[in-house]
C-alpha cells in the first residue's frame, strides 16, 4: 500500500496539527512525521502572517500596500529564522545532552514560527478594525509592536518547551540560559529586518511604497515612541 507523502497530507492541515504541543513533542521524539510537521507549520505560519500583514497594510488605504504587506510579513518571519537558525543549531549541538538532528531542529523552528503566525493571524480582524476606524498612525505602530511582541513570546515559549522535551534537558533554567542568547539574537535580527523592510503599515500621505530609504534603526525608533 502506497504511503501518503507530506505534500499529499497538506489537504488535512488544521490548527491543532501544529498548536497541540503534546502531539508535536511526541512526533519529534519518535522521529515520525517531522517533515509533515515542518510543512504544515510553514503553511499555517505563512497564512497567519499574511493576514496580519494585510491588516496592517490596510492603514494606507491602497490595495497595493495591503498586498505588499501581506507578502512582506511572512518573508520577515521566515527570513529572520533563516538568518538565526545556524546559530541555534550550533549552540544546541554543543550544549545539549541529546543534540537535535538537522530535520528535528528544522521541525522545531518551523513549529515555533507557526505559533507566532497563528497568534498574529488571530489578531488580524481586531487590527483591521482599529487601524481602519481610528486613523491614528502612532496607534497603528503600537498595535504592530504589541502584537508582534505577543506572537514572539508565544513562539519562544513553544520553542523552549519542545526543545526541553526533545533534548534531554533535566530542568528549564539551564536550557533557558543556553538559549537566551539565541532568543535575544532572534529578536534583534527580526526587529532590524522589520525596520529594513518597512513600511508594513504605510501612510496615506506618503502614497504607496514598497520600501523606504534605510535610515536609523528599530531600537532608536522604539525609544523615540516611548520617550
Amino acid at each position: 500500500m502506497e504511503q501518503a507523502t507530506p505534500i499529499d497530507d497538506l489537504g488535512a492541515v488544521s490548527l491543532r496539527d501544529v498548536w497541540d504541543e503534546t502531539e508535536v513533542v511526541n512526533q519529534l521524539r519518535d522521529g515520525d512525521g517531522m517533515s509533515r510537521i515542518a510543512l504544515r507549520s510553514v503553511v499555517l505560519g505563512v497564512a497567519g502572517c499574511a493576514l496580519f500583514g494585510a491588516a496592517l497594510g490596510s492603514y494606507a488605504q491602497t490595495p497595493l500596500q495591503i498586498l505588499v504587506s501581506a507578502i512582506k510579513v511572512p518573508v520577515l518571519l521566515v527570513g529572520a529564522a533563516a538568518i538565526c537558525f545556524p546559530t541555534f543549531f550550533v549552540v544546541q549541538a554543543l550544549r545539549s545532552e541529546r543534540p537535535l538532528s538537522p530535520l528535528r531542529a528544522v521541525a522545531l523552528q518551523t513549529n515555533a514560527l507557526a505559533v507566532v503566525g497563528i497568534v498574529w493571524g488571530s489578531f488580524s480582524l481586531p487590527v483591521l478594525f482599529l487601524v481602519g476606524t481610528t486613523g491614528h498612525y502612532e496607534l497603528a505602530q503600537w498595535l504592530a509592536l504589541a502584537i508582534g511582541a505577543a506572537g514572539g513570546v508565544a513562539g519562544f515559549s513553544r520553542f523552549l518547551a519542545v526543545y526541553l522535551a526533545c533534548s534531554g534537558a533535566e530542568s528549564r533554567r539551564p536550557a533557558l540560559r543556553a538559549l537566551a542568547p539565541y532568543f535575544a539574537l532572534f529578536a534583534a535580527v527580526g526587529g532590524q529586518l522589520a525596520w529594513t523592510m518597512r513600511p508594513f503599515i504605510g501612510s496615506p500621505s506618503l502614497g504607496f511604497q514598497v520600501f523606504r530609504e534605510l535610515e536609523g534603526n528599530i531600537f532608536t525608533h522604539v525609544l523615540g515612541l516611548l520617550f
